[in-house]
């Protein structure tokens, strides 16, 4: 059968699953659409958007944008639903999420992890109190969320942090004059769970590897990622300061070496990180 050219094909109504909210790509735009993936509300305005985007020529046009529903735009643009939209919690989510994409930029190329983390600590509030009303929120709803998160497997650490990156959401709905002050408050009283007493797991410390196991395993790595490995053990670098290292950033003038590279978590305080190289440090950084 011989394949569809790609300019006549229909734009698929597709899911964001960490979002659980349907989306459309029109031109290589990412237009999320109101309501939660397969709701009638969802389906309809996919229905219209790909409708206008025909109508035009298949191409984006300001009446394809200009709805008459809430229309969520994905990352990239500056647009927020209006105020007078705002209502339910899903909405809020959504605006909260593109606010986020525009203060955690990609780094190196790559999408902010922080977002990622966002996206899960909000799937359970998206899924349990979409539909909602924001200001009809109570705390017994964040329980329930947190009580969703022990439920997918999370430790008591990480529900712990997904309370506050709930928080965080309404937080910033008291600053946009979508939420009321009171229903703020009220959530804020919600606490993290307690060690030993909820039946969320407890999180593994993360031990560092056996001395033998590490000298075992060298003869089996090149020299380049031996050498790499042997830096680490001495320095307690991570390995992505390792790989991002370069000549360029060691100062050799004196006896004692130094590495100095701009950390990607303080770039923001154009600071950079320092740390000295001596005999040992400089064998293992040259594996011949």
């Amino acid at each position: 059968m011989a394949r569809t050219a790609p300019h006549v094909r229909i734009p698929k109504y597709a899911r964001h699953k960490a979002r659980n909210k349907g989306y459309v790509r029109l031109d290589g735009r990412m237009i999320y659409l109101p309501g939660l993936y397969g709701s009638a509300e969802s389906r309809a305005e996919y229905d219209r958007l790909v409708g206008l985007w025909q109508l035009n020529g298949r191409r984006l046009s300001t009446e394809t944008l200009n709805s008459p529903q809430p229309m969520l735009i994905a990352p990239g643009t500056t647009m927020l639903p209006n105020v007078s939209y705002a209502k339910t919690v899903d909405q809020l989510i959504e605006a909260f999420l593109n606010e986020c994409e525009r203060q955690y930029p990609p780094r190196d190329g790559k999408r902010n992890s922080e977002i990622a983390c966002i996206e899960s600590a909000v799937f359970s509030l998206n899924k349990l109190y979409g539909p909602t009303a924001i200001n009809q929120m109570k705390p017994v709803c964040l329980e329930r969320v947190m009580q969703d998160h022990v439920a997918r497997g999370f430790c008591r650490k990480t529900v712990n942090r997904y309370l506050s990156y709930c928080k965080r959401v309404f937080k910033w709905g008291v600053k946009q004059d979508w939420v009321s002050g009171e229903t703020y408050y009220k959530l804020t009283t919600v606490s993290g769970l307690r060690k030993g007493r909820s039946n969320a797991k407890e999180s593994v410390a993360v031990r560092p590897v056996d001395q033998a196991v590490f000298e075992a395993t060298l003869p089996h790595l090149g020299e380049e990622v031996a050498a790499m490995a042997k830096l680490q053990l001495l320095t307690g670098m991570r390995s992505g300061e390792v790989t991002r290292l370069r000549a360029c950033d060691i100062d050799m003038t004196g006896p004692t070496w130094r590495y100095s590279w701009r950390s990607i978590r303080r770039r923001i305080m154009a600071s950079r990180v320092r740390c000295p190289w001596g005999q040992k440090h400089r064998r293992s950084s040259n594996p011949s």
